[in-house]
């Protein structure tokens, strides 16, 4: 069930377990899901930190055996390509060993006007500049799991 709570959409989505190791993949459904809330299909979408995963015309990861299209240590990296360049960004930030804003403004800066910010992490992270907060939705995968958080923003029309 879904609330809504200051026009940010809020709610719990009780997704299956990911079959075999958990790390580097998804929950069955998530982006079916995720779908149904931004629209991915016809979408420019760049994935950072995408592990495995086989989502986005563009791939970020600082692991080459994942065989992203950029290896990139985003803690540091800029991303490369120019302002404006993308209707939506994912971002699975590691849980550790990394500042979890380093990427938030690069992928402010790449992302359209109008377009998302979608970060699944165990934070409620803080509402980038620029942006609106859209959703947040916790997921939990089943008993001895993580409670993860997924917040969405919207990068508005007009920079401040």
């Amino acid at each position: 069930m879904n609330y809504e709570i200051n026009r940010v959409i809020t709610g719990h989505w009780a997704l299956p377990r990911p079959h075999g190791k958990y790390k580097e993949v998804f929950p069955p459904t998530f982006f079916e899901r995720l779908k149904t809330l931004v629209g991915l299909d016809g979408k420019r979408v760049l994935h950072l930190f995408c592990g495995s995963s086989q989502l986005g015309d563009v791939r970020i990861d600082i692991n080459a055996k994942v065989k992203p299209d950029h290896v990139l240590d985003l803690s540091k990296d800029k991303i490369p390509y120019p302002d404006n360049s993308f209707d939506i960004v994912i971002a699975d930030p590691p849980y550790h060993d990394l500042n979890p804003y380093c990427f938030v403004r690069e992928a402010a800066r790449i992302l359209k006007p109008r377009g998302y910010l979608i970060i699944l992490h165990f934070l409620s992270y803080i509402t980038p500049r620029g942006m609106q907060r859209t959703h947040f939705i916790t997921i939990s995968c089943g008993p001895n799991t993580r409670v993860r958080a997924l917040n969405i923003f919207r990068k508005e029309d007009v920079q401040r």
